[in-house]
C-alpha cells in the first residue's frame, strides 16, 4: 500500500468512528419503566384486608372505596367496603354496598352473610330496638338466601353460625345450640362456631360442655386469645381458680393486641382476683376498664369494684359498681354488690334501693332480701 492510500484509509476510519461516535450520543437514554397500576386486585382488596385483620376499620374502608370508584363491579370490593362499613357502625351504607355486590353475583354467599351481620350489628348496638325491630328478620331471610344458592360446606358453615348469633341475640338459646353444632359439622376446623357455642353453653349454665367447646376452638386456632379469655372465665365459674389464672395468662401474653383487648384483659384481672392477688388484679382491671370499647365489657367494671371492696375503698368500689349497673342493668350481681357498696360505704338509703332493684331483677335472691329486711 502506498503512503498516500495508506493516509486516505487512516483518515476514512477515523471519520466514520467520529461519526458512530456522534451518533451513539445523540441517542435518547431509555426510558423509565412506568409504575404497574395499581388495582383491587393487586393492591387495594389485600392491603385492606390486612388492614381489616389488624382492626384499622377506617384504612381499610378507605381502600375498598377506591377499589370500588375503579372498578364498579368488582363484587369483592363491594363485599369488604361493606364488612369495613359494618364495622365502622355504618350499616346503612353497609347494606347498601352488600346489595350491590349481590345484584351483581347471586351467588356470592358470604355477601349474604356479610348482609346477616350487617342487620344484627344494626341491632345489638341499637339504644331503642324498636327502631331496628325488623332488624333481626331481615337479617334471618338473608341468610335463608345465602343458603339456597351455597353449595360448598364452608358457605353453608357460615350460614349457620350467623343464625346462632341471631338466635342468642333473642336468647333462643336452644335454637342458638343447634345452629352451631351443624355450622361444626359442616366446618370442623373453623374455631369461630366452637367459640360461639362455648360462649352460649356458657349463659345456659352448661360450664363443662363450655370448657369442651372452647378448648376445640383453641385446638383448631391456637393464637385465637379471645377463645382462651372465655375458656377462663368458664373455669372461674367451676371454682378452678388456678386454671382459669393460667389460661388467662397465656390469653393476655399471646401478641400485642391481646394485651389492648378490654375483655382479655379484663378476664386475667378476674382470674387475679380469685387467686388472691388484689394488686395485680387493679392493675388489670383498671387497664380494661380505660381501653378502646371498654364500655361494651361492664364485667370490667364489676371485678374492679369487686377488687376496692375487699380492699376497703367503698368510694371506688360504689363508683365502678355504678358504671357496671348503668351498662348492663339486668344482672342482680352487679344490683347486690352496689348495696354491699353502699352499705360499706355508710350510705343505707342508697344501699337499700340497690337492693329493691336487685329483687326487682332477681327473685328470690335470698342475701339482698336478708340484707333490705336488716336495713329497713
Amino acid at each position: 500500500m502506498n503512503k498516500v492510500l495508506a493516509i486516505a484509509l487512516s483518515l476514512s476510519l477515523g471519520a466514520a468512528g467520529t461519526a458512530l461516535g456522534q451518533t451513539t450520543q445523540q441517542q435518547p437514554k431509555p426510558a423509565t419503566p412506568a409504575a404497574p397500576q395499581r388495582t383491587c386486585a393487586s393492591y387495594y382488596i389485600p392491603y385492606g384486608k390486612l388492614q381489616m385483620q389488624n382492626g384499622q376499620f377506617e384504612i381499610a374502608q378507605y381502600n375498598f372505596r377506591y377499589c370500588v370508584l375503579l372498578e364498579p363491579k368488582n363484587v369483592e370490593g363491594l363485599f369488604q367496603l361493606g364488612r369495613s362499613e359494618t364495622h365502622l357502625g355504618l350499616y346503612s351504607a353497609a347494606i347498601d354496598h352488600l346489595q350491590d355486590a349481590i345484584k351483581l353475583d347471586s351467588r356470592y354467599v358470604p355477601a349474604y352473610v356479610a348482609m346477616a351481620q350487617a342487620y344484627t350489628e344494626q341491632y345489638r348496638t341499637a339504644t331503642d330496638k324498636r327502631t331496628v325491630s325488623t332488624a333481626l328478620d331481615r337479617a334471618l331471610q338473608y341468610l335463608d338466601d345465602g343458603e339456597r344458592v351455597a353449595t360448598k360446606n364452608p358457605d353453608k358453615a357460615a350460614v349457620y353460625n350467623q343464625r346462632g348469633l341471631i338466635y342468642t341475640q333473642r336468647q333462643d338459646f336452644d335454637r342458638a345450640v343447634t345452629a352451631y353444632r351443624e355450622a361444626i359439622r359442616l366446618n370442623p376446623a373453623d374455631s369461630v362456631p366452637h367459640a360461639n357455642l362455648g360462649a352460649v353453653l356458657m349463659r345456659i349454665g352448661d360450664l363443662d360442655g363450655a370448657v369442651r367447646s372452647l378448648r376445640d376452638a383453641i385446638e383448631a386456632r391456637p393464637t385465637d386469645f379471645v377463645s382462651r379469655a372465655f375458656l377462663a372465665k368458664a373455669l372461674i365459674q367451676k371454682n378452678d381458680y388456678a386454671g382459669a389464672k393460667s389460661e388467662a395468662a397465656q390469653a393476655f401474653r399471646t401478641n400485642a393486641d391481646s394485651k389492648k383487648h378490654p375483655f382479655v384483659v379484663g378476664q386475667y384481672g378476674a382470674a387475679l382476683y380469685h387467686t388472691k392477688d388484689l394488686d395485680g388484679a387493679r392493675t388489670m382491671l383498671e387497664t380494661a376498664t380505660k381501653l378502646l370499647k371498654a364500655i361494651s365489657y361492664p364485667e370490667n367494671f364489676y371485678w374492679l369494684g369487686r377488687v376496692y371492696l375487699d380492699r376497703g375503698d367503698a368510694k371506688s368500689a360504689v363508683s365502678n359498681f355504678t358504671k357496671a349497673t348503668a351498662l348492663s342493668a339486668n344482672d342482680p350481681e352487679y344490683w347486690y354488690y352496689l348495696g354491699r357498696a353502699n352499705e360499706a360505704n355508710a350510705n343505707k338509703a342508697a344501699a337499700a334501693q340497690s337492693y329493691e332493684k336487685t329483687l326487682a331483677v332477681r327473685t328470690p335472691y335470698k342475701d339482698a332480701a336478708d340484707r333490705l329486711k336488716t336495713l329497713k
